[in-house]
């Protein structure tokens, strides 16, 4: 995708926040080992793992992303990003995660994902009647409160703005291709993050 001014970033919020509890347990274990480091016998050990836990988190639940410019839709997933050409786009679903629907197959969106029962209740509240749009009873997880539903309505404003100025033609979503990227950090940091780990347990059971 091409630099654009008017480039719009989605990350769930929940997500995030569970990243940020996570890492800060994770910082909180890995004082205590490091505090308690000379009667913990193994324990150091631990610390590798800790670190190679808080990539993955970061790579599970920080960095994937929605973004929409000019030129379409990314949709940066764990291992890879998604690139839809707007006349690609066919269909957005939201009746559990957000999913994106282009020529031959629905795409799952990493940072959009559906609220649980409870959070569905909680986000019922904070809508309008049962939750509607224009008129008509959408599903829990397209309600703006929610993440998938945030980020739908990012894509949809922006596609339906397209759409109703004539710049998309119906019926030649076949004709843009739709690209997938191997995220080459993400994959290496998984990677490492597994040999930390592997590392760890080997040299633990060799005390």
């Amino acid at each position: 995708m091409t630099t654009d001014s008017t480039a719009r970033v989605f990350r769930s919020t929940f997500n995030r926040t569970l990243s940020i509890v996570l890492w800060a347990v994770a910082a909180a274990v890995s004082v205590g080992i490091v505090a308690t480091g000379s009667s913990a016998g193994n324990s150091l050990w631990l610390l590798p793992t800790l670190g190679a836990a808080a990539a993955v988190v970061w790579v599970v639940l920080w960095r994937p992303h929605v973004r929409v410019d000019a030129d379409g839709v990314t949709v940066a997933n764990v291992s890879h990003s998604v690139e839809i050409p707007w006349p690609a786009l066919i269909h957005l679903d939201v009746t559990y995660s957000l999913r994106v629907h282009v020529p031959g197959r629905a795409i799952a969106v990493s940072a959009a994902p559906a609220p649980g029962r409870m959070g569905g209740a909680v986000a019922r509240r904070g809508t309008a009647p049962h939750g509607h749009r224009n008129g008509e009873t959408v599903s829990v997880g397209e309600l703006l409160t929610t993440d998938s539903g945030k980020a739908a309505a990012l894509i949809r404003e922006r596609w339906e703005s397209l759409r109703d100025s004539g710049k998309i033609v119906a019926g030649e979503a076949e004709n843009y291709p739709v690209r997938t990227r191997l995220d080459a950090v993400a994959v290496a940091t998984l990677a490492v993050a597994a040999l930390l780990v592997g590392a760890s347990a080997l040299l633990v059971g060799l005390q």
